[in-house]
This record gives C-alpha cells, sequence and structure tokens, in this order.
C-alpha cells in the first residue's frame, strides 16, 4: 500500500485460527466480499443463528443476524461468527478485491442501556494495523481504548474481553498491533447524546514488520503496574484482570485518553473485576499518578453471574509499585490481606454486584503498617514469571526443608532442597495449569496453589 504500483482482480486471504471453537470477532480485507465467503468454512443454514453484525443503536442487545449469504462485508464493520464446537484447529478464508488508501466510518453512541456506546470495528487491510501509528487515524469522538474478544473454551456462545490502552494490557495479551481480518470493540466517547464519531484510517496506520496471532499480541508492559486477577476457585484458569498503572496526567475523573472502561464479559463462570472512579465509571484500566511517598485506594467493584468461592490474586507488581506495600481490603470480614505476585484472598460470594466491598491500598515503602488480627502475613510465597518457579521462604527454621509439586490429582511432578530461608528460583516445563506446591520444613507444612501460564 505504500508504492506506486496496484494489486488488481480477486485475491484469496486466510486467516488460521489456533482453535475454531466458539464465536471469532472478523472483518473483511476486501471492497464488497458477502456473508457467503464464509460458507466453505462453517454452516450458515444451521438453524441458529451463528453469523452477526452489531447495531449499537438498538435498545436491547447489539447483534443482528447477518448470515444472509448475499449480505455485504463492509470494509470497517465487525462480524462474530461462530465456527462450532470443534476444538481443533481451523483455516478460515476469504476471496475479493483488496481495501486499499483512506477508510472511514461514523460511529454513534445512543446510550442505550445494553449496547452503551460500543461500536464493533474492524481492520479493512491485508495486513496488520498500529493503532498508536504517529499518523493515519482520525478518532474524534473515540475513546482510545481497544476491546478484544476470546472465546470461552468450554461455553461455544460466550467469552471474556481483555483491553489495550496507552501501552497497557488488561491481561498481558492485548496489543496495539491489530492483526488483519481481526475484529475489536471500540467506545464512542459520552457526552450529549446521540454523539456522532469518526473512525479513519489510511495507508500509513499499516505495518509489514511482523505476522501477528488472532485475537493475541505480544504485549509486555513496561509502565509500573498492578495487575490484579478475580477467578472462581473452581475455575481459576478462567481469570478476569484489572490494571492499576501510573501516569503523571491522570486524574480522579475518567480520562478516556489513558484509561479504559469496562467491557463486561459473557462467560457466567468469568467474574468481572474493575474499579470505581470519582464519576462514576466501572474502568478495566486505571490510571493514578500518586506521590512519591504517598498511600492511596482504589475502590475496586465485582459482579459475579453465580455463587461461588472467588479467588482474587496479584499477577503483576512492577516498575515503581515493586517499592511499595499493596493490600487488599475486605471491608466485610475485616481482612486486609498483602499481595504479592500470585498471592491469593479467597471469599465465598453470592451472585451479584459488590462496589463498596473491595478496596486496594497501596502503601508507600516507609509506610508502617500495625500488625492485627485483620492482616494475614505469609510464611512461604509462590509464583511462575518467563517460565521459572519463583519461592520466598520468610520464616528462619532448623533441618533440611523440601518443596514438591503435585498436579490436581496428586501426582508428584517436581521436587527441590530448600536448606534454609531465602529467594530461591527453579526452571521447569510444565504445562499450562493449576498445580498445588507444598513445602514441608520439620513439622512444618504449607500447600499453596500454582497457576502456570504459557
Amino acid at each position: 500500500g505504500s508504492g506506486t504500483g496496484t494489486v488488481t482482480g480477486n485475491v484469496t486471504m486466510q486467516r488460521y485460527l489456533q482453535t475454531g471453537f466458539g464465536y471469532k470477532y472478523f472483518s473483511s480485507p476486501f471492497q464488497a466480499a458477502t456473508v457467503s465467503e464464509f460458507g466453505d468454512d462453517m454452516n450458515l443454514g444451521a438453524a441458529f443463528t451463528t453469523f452477526y453484525r452489531y447495531d449499537e443503536t438498538r435498545s436491547s442487545s447489539g447483534w443482528v443476524n447477518y448470515k444472509t449469504g448475499t449480505n455485504i462485508l463492509v470494509p470497517m464493520y465487525g462480524y462474530a461468527v461462530n465456527f462450532g464446537a470443534i476444538h481443533g484447529p481451523n483455516t478460515v478464508d476469504i476471496t475479493g478485491r483488496v481495501n486499499n488508501g483512506s477508510l472511514s466510518l461514523t460511529l454513534y453512541n445512543n446510550n442505550r442501556p445494553f449496547t452503551k456506546g460500543f461500536n464493533l470495528v474492524g481492520n479493512p487491510y491485508p495486513s496488520p494495523i498500529d493503532w498508536e501509528a504517529a499518523s493515519g487515524w482520525t478518532k474524534n469522538n473515540i475513546d482510545n481504548a481497544l476491546y478484544f474478544f476470546k472465546s470461552s473454551n468450554s461455553d461455544q456462545f460466550s467469552g471474556t474481553n481483555s483491553t489495550y490502552i496507552n501501552g497497557v494490557s488488561s491481561d498481558g495479551d492485548a496489543d496495539r498491533i491489530i492483526p488483519s481480518m481481526q475484529a475489536f470493540f471500540i467506545h464512542v466517547s459520552d457526552g450529549s447524546y446521540p454523539v456522532s464519531a469518526t473512525l479513519g484510517m489510511d495507508n500509513n496506520v499499516r505495518i509489514t514488520d511482523k505476522t501477528h496471532d488472532f485475537i493475541k499480541g505480544d504485549a509486555r508492559d513496561e509502565k509500573s503496574l498492578i495487575r490484579i486477577s478475580a477467578a472462581f476457585s473452581d475455575s481459576e484458569e478462567d481469570q478476569d484482570h484489572f490494571v492499576l498503572y501510573s501516569d503523571e496526567k491522570a486524574g480522579n475523573d475518567f480520562d478516556s485518553r489513558i484509561e479504559a472502561l469496562k467491557l463486561f464479559n459473557t462467560d457466567l463462570k468469568v467474574p468481572n473485576l474493575f474499579s470505581l472512579t470519582a464519576d462514576g465509571r466501572q474502568l478495566s484500566i486505571d490510571a493514578v499518578c500518586p506521590g512519591e511517598d504517598s498511600d492511596f485506594t482504589v475502590p475496586l467493584g465485582l459482579k459475579t453471574n453465580r455463587a461461588g468461592a472467588v479467588t482474587f490474586s496479584a499477577e503483576d507488581i512492577d516498575g515503581s509499585f515493586r517499592g511499595r506495600r499493596v493490600f487488599l481490603l475486605d471491608k466485610v470480614t475485616g481482612i486486609e490481606k498483602e499481595l504479592k505476585n500470585h498471592e491469593e484472598y479467597n471469599i465465598a460470594l453470592d451472585q451479584g454486584e459488590y462496589l463498596n466491598r473491595f478496596f486496594l491500598n497501596v502503601y508507600a515503602s516507609s509506610t508502617v503498617i500495625p500488625d492485627s488480627d485483620a492482616v494475614q502475613r505469609e510464611e512461604f510465597n509462590v509464583y511462575c514469571s518467563k517460565g521459572i518457579i519463583v519461592a520466598d521462604f520468610l520464616t528462619e527454621y532448623t533441618g533440611q526443608g523440601f518443596l514438591v509439586i503435585t498436579n490436581t490429582l496428586g501426582s508428584g511432578m517436581l521436587s527441590f532442597k530448600i536448606p534454609q530461608a531465602g529467594h530461591y528460583e527453579f526452571p521447569h516445563n510444565l504445562k499450562t495449569g493449576i498445580y498445588l506446591v507444598t513445602w514441608q520444613a520439620g513439622s512444618k507444612q504449607v500447600t499453596r496453589k500454582l497457576l502456570i501460564r504459557d
């Protein structure tokens, strides 16, 4: 798209999916391709609708049946496509005349109760695009956040949302680079309704320097941040994430340039974790500008669609926040739990929305926190980071100790000698999953859960 040559005639483009299970958000890189292009990859004639467009103006759900084969795949619009219940890989192909040059859409925020100003759009080019390209974008009345959908691994009709804004990813996967044929949600800014917005782009936003997995980028945050997860204890791999990060432009109210609203998950087995701003917004990524020696508190919200035990964990504490003390406060139980990487707080909750119960307390390193029954201290911590199992033993003891790692069925996987208290790091080749880690020294025995992720 950067030279004087042109591509004429039909081109066929393929998109490889690591798993074809459930819904994927697609866009077309072609000028006037039709829904029928998906007919060789799925059953468009199925009784249950499997192909949707999204209409922000609707008062009910924004999803609209769009499976008629002659319907045009409009450039820059996104579509939800369900390939069925088969977990194996799938390669999807579309044929047409490639898009090139300037394209734009007019979008709206009508403040409807379900759509809430979110619009499903997509990459219209046969190449990846950069959401933060130095030139080429028109974003009038558009919030700066990207929202990517990940289908559930057990329910083909639901999934979770991950967010990216200003160099920060809610789950560590979402990225500024939008793959070809990838659709995503954006939010038209709130204002005097209905709000009209323009999203436009040209060839300057396109990149050709690397390939990208569908729905997943290669983000690794460089910023000072705290990433917290929440999951039901009987399904701990199905997590939702909230990120608090440091930015000098941050204020008390929502700032759409550097903060991201919460787009709630549709997977009922995954809770929804977010922060609450002074002006009543619910955020998946929240920016703060704390003083170097100041303490501060961030109100958290939690919404669950079923009853069960919920586990809160600190996935990452990075940058300047490593020198601070981070606690989760449960005002109902009175417990203030210090969070380190992969530390946990477990609490049984009924189905519902919790807006005034949980708080994230961040203390300056010099702050002295008095001991009390409400503040729990841990003797042994363990987590996994970049392929290494990290264990800290905080209590002195006599005699040699052992660290044993088993799977959830009790089968032994790894064991290590622990001669004394201190910090230890162990390489491993364990697959993604939940493991039990037991430290035994003399009469002392402590067991922790360990989450391994690729």
